[in-house]
């Protein structure tokens, strides 16, 4: 609860510092625009202590991506309090390259390898089956951030080697991170995208990315908009400690019926169908007003690529959509199903249970005894109790019928209680209870009827309604060819009879076969 707890107080203050960040850009106030930069640290400074937890609390085998995270968020940090210091030492931001820049790569690097090591680990996906979609987007960012940034730099001849190459490290770096967000969404099952953490890691990631390509781009056409980007790096790793948080918590679990999941599935599908088309299309616009290529035939190519296109996704999307409808009927099928299985499981229960008593009634009592004949010629033990409340009329005649049912669930309670797990219990006509008791000598049947006249005499309600048991016992040893149902009830019958005739509140064995022949 109190892990729960943190993680909403921390997201909340993520989304609150992103929107002050903003008010203080927006509104210009002096005092804080020029230490913007500063303020900036203090997203890092807040996760440390939180990718520090995430590590140690985290199981063996799942620590090292977090500590990972950890160092990814203090180089990064390291390398915003350096710029920040050389940027109000000098007045003007570091010249490429400098030691903010190795900070910076670093840090992307970890970042990346930290992802697919948590990917890897916990299971997520499966690298073998690389989806079609994740190459095909993959392939157009390449060529995208190729034409857009790494080309430029490039071919830049005021640029020193060293400059070039550090500056062509970062747009590399922001593909690394953009593929192991394609890896996220392309190639996890939607069920586990959804979850907190996915969802957050896929987030700090891709808003990283994004924002740093965007940045290069103000920077190559000196476009000075850069300082509207300073939240979101802030809040980067923010987002990503509270996905550590998350994933210290019990696995979760979606109801698939439910609407939230419903509409966060769809759009996480819907999504990874556009994406590919989306980055493709960027690329080919790109290239037309890079080129010029105005003339009508490379128009007339590209609304037709993009009528087919649109056909394309529309079928996909209409084939999901059908889908869906087809998974959560069948959802609902499996829901009727299991209802419809516990109901039968409810009507079968309530034929072989007495409602009053919950023990087996008479029905369930006659299976219960052919299940019990014997399945060879050798002869099988074979206990019966027959147990009958004494003066039972009397007792609901003087306090009623209602304490008379509770009589009758007070004594079958107290016989459930004598018993052994493989007898069987049940009411076998108004107030006359049955135990069978299979393979029990005549010593164990005795045992059981007197434990069962203990417990009624030491209940107090019952001894305050005068409750008396009268019982027949009989264990005999019955081959197959002797087994006969009537026989044996007969038997404990009689024994019974003997017990009420010979003043009640007594237990009666019945005579074994010899006895009873002599």
């Amino acid at each position: 609860m109190q892990l729960a707890s943190f993680r909403r107080n921390l997201l909340l203050f993520t989304c609150s510092y992103f929107v002050l960040y903003y008010i203080v850009i927006f509104c210009n106030i002096q005092v804080f625009n020029d230490y913007s930069d500063i303020i900036e640290l203090f997203g890092q400074v807040i996760s440390l202590p939180v990718f520090f937890y995430c590590a140690v609390k985290h199981p063996k085998h799942k620590k090292l991506p977090w500590a990972l995270f950890f160092i990814c968020a203090l180089t990064y940090l390291m390398g915003d309090a350096i710029w920040a210091y050389l940027n109000h030492m000098y007045g003007a931001e570091p010249e490429t390259p400098s030691i903010c820049d190795f900070f910076y790569i670093f840090n992307t690097v970890l970042c990346v390898i930290g992802v697919l090591l948590y990917l890897r680990i916990g299971n997520e996906i499966n690298i073998a089956s690389i989806s079609i979609d994740l190459f095909i987007s993959f392939f157009a960012l390449v060529g995208l951030v190729f034409f857009l940034l790494i080309q430029p730099i490039i071919e830049d001849k005021e640029l020193e080697f060293s400059a070039k190459f550090v500056s062509v490290l970062y747009p590399m770096g922001d593909i690394a991170s953009l593929s192991a967000f394609m890896l996220l969404l392309f190639n996890v099952k939607t069920e586990r995208f959804l979850t907190s953490t996915n969802k957050l890691l896929a987030l700090s990631i891709f808003t990283a990315a994004v924002a740093d390509l965007v940045s290069l781009l103000l920077d190559m056409h000196e476009i000075d908009l850069g300082h509207y980007l300073d939240p979101l790096w802030s809040c980067v790793y923010l987002i990503l400690a509270i996905g550590g948080l998350y994933n210290l918590a019990p696995k979760e679990e979606y109801v698939e019926s439910s609407s939230v999941y419903i509409i966060n599935k769809i759009m996480v599908e819907n999504t990874r169908v556009l994406l590919p088309y989306l980055i493709t299309f960027s690329l080919l616009v790109f290239v037309g007003v890079k080129y010029e290529l105005y003339n009508i035939l490379f128009i007339w190519a590209i609304i037709l690529i993009l009528l087919l296109s649109f056909r394309q996704v529309f079928i996909i999307l209409k084939n999901r959509a059908l889908l869906l409808r087809i998974q959560q009927k069948e959802q609902l099928l499996n829901l009727k199903n299991v209802e419809l299985k516990q109901l039968n499981e409810k009507i079968m229960r309530d034929a072989q249970i007495d409602f009053l008593t919950q023990l087996s009634n008479r029905r369930c009592i006659e299976q219960a005894f052919e299940e019990l004949k014997p399945k060879a010629e050798q002869p099988e033990a074979l206990g019966v109790l027959l147990i009958d409340v004494d003066y039972f009329k009397k007792i609901n005649d003087t306090y009623g019928h209602q304490v008379g049912d509770t009589v009758l669930q007070k004594v079958a309670e107290k016989i459930r209680e004598s018993i052994r797990a493989n007898d069987i219990a049940g009411r076998y006509g108004g107030d006359e209870f049955i135990v069978l008791l299979p393979g029990a000598s005549e010593a164990s049947v005795f045992g059981v009827a007197s434990r069962v006249q203990e417990q009624i005499r030491a209940d107090q309600s019952l001894q305050n309604w005068k409750v008396t048991l009268s019982i027949g016992a009989s264990s005999w040893a019955v081959s197959r060819q002797d087994y006969e149902v009537s026989r044996l009830l007969r038997m404990a019958d009689t024994a019974l009879y003997q017990a009420k005739e010979h003043g009640r509140d007594q237990i009666r064995m019945a005579p074994s076969p010899a006895l009873a022949s002599a």
